[in-house]
């Protein structure tokens, strides 16, 4: 099962809930064939005002699953709310059609992943970069690179200086030594 999270909730312990879920449903229904391809899409829900519902679709018989949370500025969410979506939601990647299946309350599914609210994602502060710093430091290999290609430019115009002298030296003595031949 892939988790794609798509929300500020911690990907972890949304996994853990699902995982939690499907070990329970798999006492009695067995264990989803689709378990291994199956990919879980969590994202948060338009926002609305005091909107704190959850809700969800997936696919009959099928390996994806969509859930919509609420997002955290409108208050904590429980992580049994959570389960019991994920119960409803894995019942119909079982091929169960709505009213053929029974859910558990959200108090029941408390007593198996816990009484608390799913956790945000920890935000982990980047460390700060000197740009200036770093840009001088290229500006300066730059600079490195391009005096070195002046000095060997520079080097070449005074060897090719020397070659056309001997030759604007040598072409009076070349063309009195064709005379003479």
């Amino acid at each position: 099962m892939r988790v794609v999270n798509r929300t500020p909730y911690d990907t972890r312990a949304l996994r853990r809930i699902a995982v939690t879920v499907h070990r329970v449903m798999a006492r009695h229904e067995g264990r989803l064939r689709s378990w291994r391809s199956l990919r879980v899409l969590v994202q948060t829900r338009r926002p609305r005002l005091f909107d704190n519902a959850v809700s969800g679709y997936a696919t009959y018989d099928g390996s994806r699953i969509v859930l919509c949370l609420p997002h955290p500025k409108h208050g904590p969410l429980a992580a049994a709310r959570v389960a019991r979506l994920v119960e409803h939601e894995l019942y119909h990647c079982y091929g169960y059609r709505h009213g053929r299946f029974t859910e558990q309350p959200a108090e029941w599914w408390a007593q198996h992943v816990g009484q608390e609210n799913v956790p945000l994602r920890q935000v982990q502060a980047r460390p700060v970069r000197d740009l200036v710093g770093e840009r001088r430091a290229k500006a300066e290999r730059y600079l490195r690179q391009w005096e070195r290609r002046l000095k060997l430019a520079q080097t070449k115009v005074k060897q090719y200086r020397r070659r056309v002298r001997y030759y604007e030296r040598a072409r009076p003595i070349l063309a009195a030594a064709e005379g003479q031949v």
